[in-house]
């Protein structure tokens, strides 16, 4: 179900008009089989490999999918998705730097370039919340899986000595 409302977010630009219903009934059906073409066996697995794939597809799909600059919602987004990958999987902050630095390419070159002509006070800081909310969202996810871990006494597998 995880994978499936990450995706189903991509429908809002359909709108229902006449004949439009096979098209929304093909969207979903390609939001729904799309998993199984990735990962046989996703509907029936407890690992976490396909969600992670997933989360990382969505936020590509996110920021590769922005036609207009971004916007403060959009920015959550993918902060908040960037803390979910982290949150997954061990391996999921090399996904997540991965995820930002495409982002931090996307708005400085493309998106938001602009703005960064033009510069002003209002401009700079809200320039400087877009870049640091994604960041932020990494160093709290970061640092609250290991506290807890931490606190919880629990061992990691990456971490023990070989």
């Amino acid at each position: 179900m995880f994978g499936i409302a990450l995706f189903i977010s991509f429908l809002d630009h359909l709108k229902y008009e006449k004949g439009s219903i096979i098209k929304i009934i093909l969207y979903v059906t390609i939001i729904i089989c799309a998993p199984i073409i990735f990962f046989d066996n996703y509907y029936n697995s407890v690992y976490i490999d396909a969600i992670l794939g997933l989360t990382f597809g969505f936020l590509l799909l996110k920021i590769l999918a922005q036609k207009e600059k971004y916007e403060i919602f959009d920015i959550l987004v993918i902060s908040l998705g960037l803390f979910t990958l982290i949150l997954e999987k061990d391996v999921g902050i090399f996904l997540a730097l991965i995820i930002l630095i495409i982002y931090f390419v996307d708005i400085i070159f493309f998106k938001n370039k602009e703005e960064f002509k033009n510069m002003n006070k209002k401009k700079a800081i809200k320039l400087v919340a877009y870049i640091l909310l994604p960041i932020l969202g990494i160093i709290i996810a970061k640092y609250s899986w290991s506290y807890l871990i931490k606190v919880n006494n629990v061992e990691v597998m990456f971490s023990r000595k070989i």
